[in-house]
C-alpha cells in the first residue's frame, strides 16, 4: 500500500512551461493555465475536432539554449563574460538546427556566456548539448555549477570543489553531448530550491567554438489531471518526445475518472509531453482542464492508515469561483475540503521522509498526494505540518509512532454531466 507525494515550488514540471495544441486554445482559457498551480483556472480548445492533442515543452530552459533569439548582442536569458576581445554572438551559417548557434571566439582573450536556472534539490535531470570547434585548436567547454554549494558538476554525474570541463569538443562537426546527473540534495543544499550557472567557453587564444540546442530536462515518472469534463468513455494517451510534433511514443494510457487521476510511468527524461484523445470528446462539448501534472513522484512503502477521514466546505456556503471557470459560483460535488493523513511507523526515515515532503511545501507552494497506489485517489493542494516529532519518547515507551498531516484541497471547476 504504497504512498506516492509530489511537493513543493517546481514539483510540476509543466510550471512554467510553454504549450502548444491542436485545435488551438479558445482565446479566454489558454492552456498556459494547465500549469499555473491553480485547478480551479482552466485550459480550453477553441473547437473540436478529431484526435485533439495538447503538449508542453519541459525544458527548463525555455528554449533558449538554442540562439534563436539574440538581442542587444546575447541570446535572451544569457549574460555574456568576455576578456580582451574576446566575443560573443550569433552564428548564422555553422549551427545545429534552427537559424542560429553560439559562437565563441577568444580572440586575444576569453569568450564566454552563462545562463542561471532555478532546479529542485535532489532532483535528476537530462543536460543535452551539441557543439563544435574550428578545426584549428579551439576547444568547445561547458560547465555547471551549484551556485548554493559551490559545486562542479563531473562528467561521472558526481560533484567536486574544482571547475570540470564536461566533454570538450575540438572537431569540425557538431557532436552530441549529454549527461544524466542528480542535483545535491536538501540535506546538502539546505534549501528546496538552487540554482545552476550553465556556462559555455572558448579559451584558446584566437580560436573559435559553437554552441547550439543545449536542453535541461527533469526526469518523471507521474503523471494527474484535476478538474476536467473527459468523457469517461475517451481514448487518451499520455506520450514524450524529444521533437515537438513528431516521434512521440507512449507512456501510459490512464483511465479516465471523476473529479481526479492519476497515472505513472517507467522514468523518463522527454523533453515534450503530449495528452492526446483518439476521438473527440463524446458528448462534452470542447475539452477543458483544470491542472495537468508531469512530475516525478517521492514514494513511500506504506501509506497513511485507512478509511481516510475527509472534510468538506460548509454545503450552506456559496463559494466564488475564480475566472475562467466553467461557473462562477456554486455549490458543486466537487468543492474544497481537506483530507488527513494518519501514520504509525517504526522507522525514523519515515518521519524525516515526511518532514522533507512537508519542508518543500513551506510557504503555500502545492502538493499532490496519492495515499495508496491501490486506490484511485489522488488528491492536490497544501500539506499541513507534521505532527508527533516526539521520536525518541514516543518510540523509548511503545515502540512505534503515531504522526499526522493533512492535505488542504485546492477548489476545482465544477464538473457537471
Amino acid at each position: 500500500m504504497g504512498m506516492l507525494v509530489l511537493a513543493g515550488e517546481m514539483m510540476n514540471a509543466l510550471g512554467g512551461a510553454t504549450f502548444a495544441s491542436s485545435p488551438a486554445a479558445h482565446v479566454k482559457f489558454p492552456f498556459s493555465e494547465l500549469g499555473d498551480g491553480d485547478p480551479g483556472t482552466i485550459g480550453k480548445f477553441g473547437s473540436l475536432t478529431a484526435a485533439p492533442y495538447v503538449y508542453g515543452d519541459l525544458d527548463l530552459l525555455r528554449g533558449s539554449g538554442g540562439a534563436e533569439n539574440f538581442s542587444g548582442g546575447i541570446e535572451v536569458g544569457w549574460t555574456e563574460v568576455v576578456t580582451g576581445t574576446g566575443a560573443v554572438t550569433q552564428e548564422g551559417t555553422l549551427f545545429h538546427s534552427g537559424i542560429g548557434a553560439f559562437r565563441l571566439a577568444a580572440g586575444t582573450g576569453i569568450a564566454s556566456a552563462y545562463i542561471d536556472v532555478d532546479v529542485r534539490a535532489g532532483q535528476k535531470l537530462l543536460l543535452k548539448w551539441w557543439s563544435r570547434a574550428d578545426g584549428a585548436g579551439g576547444e568547445g567547454l561547458l560547465r555547471v555549477r551549484n551556485l548554493h554549494t559551490g559545486s562542479h558538476l563531473k562528467e561521472d554525474a558526481g560533484w567536486t570543489t574544482s571547475p570540470v570541463d564536461l566533454f570538450p569538443q575540438t572537431g569540425t562537426v557538431y557532436v552530441e553531448n549529454s549527461v544524466t546527473f542528480t542535483v545535491e540534495s536538501m540535506a546538502d543544499c539546505q534549501r528546496a530550491v538552487v540554482t545552476l550557472r550553465i556556462q559555455i567557453l572558448e579559451e584558446n587564444g584566437t580560436k573559435v567554438s559553437y554552441f547550439d540546442d543545449i536542453t535541461l530536462v527533469p526526469y518523471v515518472d507521474f503523471f494527474s489531471i484535476h478538474g476536467h469534463n473527459i468523457d469517461m468513455r475517451s481514448t487518451l494517451k499520455v506520450q514524450g518526445s524529444d521533437a515537438p510534433t513528431t516521434g512521440y511514443v507512449d507512456l501510459v494510457a490512464p483511465t479516465v475518472r471523476r473529479k481526479a487521476f492519476y497515472s505513472t510511468f517507467d522514468e523518463v527524461a522527454y523533453r515534450y509531453v503530449r495528452l492526446l484523445f483518439a476521438e473527440t470528446n463524446q458528448g462534452s462539448g470542447a475539452l477543458w482542464f483544470g491542472e495537468w501534472v508531469v512530475g516525478k513522484a517521492y514514494e513511500l512503502v506504506r501509506g497513511p492508515n485507512y478509511p481516510l477521514r475527509r472534510t468538506f466546505s460548509d454545503p450552506r456556503i456559496t463559494l466564488e469561483r475564480p475566472v475562467g471557470a466553467p461557473s462562477n459560483v456554486g455549490r458543486g460535488q466537487f468543492e474544497q475540503g481537506g483530507v488527513s493523513l494518519t501514520f504509525r511507523c517504526k522507522e525514523s526515515q519515515r518521519l524525516d521522509f515526511y518532514n522533507e515532503v512537508y519542508v518543500r511545501s513551506l510557504g503555500g507552494a502545492p502538493a499532490v498526494v496519492v495515499p495508496s497506489t491501490l486506490d484511485v485517489e489522488v488528491f492536490y493542494g497544501v500539506l499541513d505540518a507534521v505532527h508527533g516529532e516526539e521520536w525518541a519518547l514516543r518510540t523509548a515507551t511503545r515502540g512505534y509512532l503515531d504522526y499526522s498531516t493533512s492535505i488542504d484541497e485546492f477548489a476545482m471547476p465544477l464538473v457537471t454531466g
